[in-house]
């Protein structure tokens, strides 16, 4: 009996020493990440265009002037007869982007200036600086494929779901 209480008492010990070196060792180090805020590209945008401020920021974007009370009351009809507002500013834009008032850089100055002209077309139509990324992106979209035009580019821009908002 004996032998077995110094036995039980050897297990005892060890035990109390496992666990009294292990109490000692360092902890392990806990990182902490300060929290962030993801925002979205022009999300700072909260209030969407009503479509008389959308026929008119269009306008005014593309020929650098004011619309007409007129013309804009005879856009503002297509509305009121149409059910589908995103099938009528599609529309708008397209008639829009042809017309000759309106100030388009030609496809060679494009070119010759990508960066100003991706700086300049995203104060224009969403009237910020665009990000490092999407400079790049669209800079090089319009760098590997030489049919795109400004053409393309404004109305990608116009039809983009940033700018129905301000």
């Amino acid at each position: 009996m004996n032998s077995y209480v110094v036995t039980n008492c050897k297990k005892w010990m060890l035990l109390l020493a496992m666990a009294g070196a292990t109490s000692c060792m360092k902890p392990e180090p806990i990182y902490e990440v300060e929290p962030v805020t993801v925002n979205v590209q022009g999300g700072t945008k909260k209030a969407m265009k009503t479509n008389r401020q959308f026929v008119s920021g269009a306008y005014s974007d593309l020929t650098n002037k004011q619309i007409a009370t007129s013309e804009l009351d005879d856009a503002m009809v297509c509305y009121e007869g149409f059910g589908e507002d995103y099938i009528i500013r599609d529309m708008i834009v397209r008639d829009m982007i042809k017309r000759s008032a309106v100030v388009i850089p030609s496809a060679t100055e494009m070119r010759n200036d990508v960066s100003g002209f991706v700086r300049d077309t995203y104060t224009r139509f969403y009237k910020r600086e665009p990000s490092d990324l999407e400079k790049w992106t669209v800079q090089n979209q319009i760098a590997q494929d030489t049919t795109i035009t400004p053409v393309m580019v404004y109305y990608s821009f116009m039809s983009a779901e940033e700018y129905l908002y301000y």
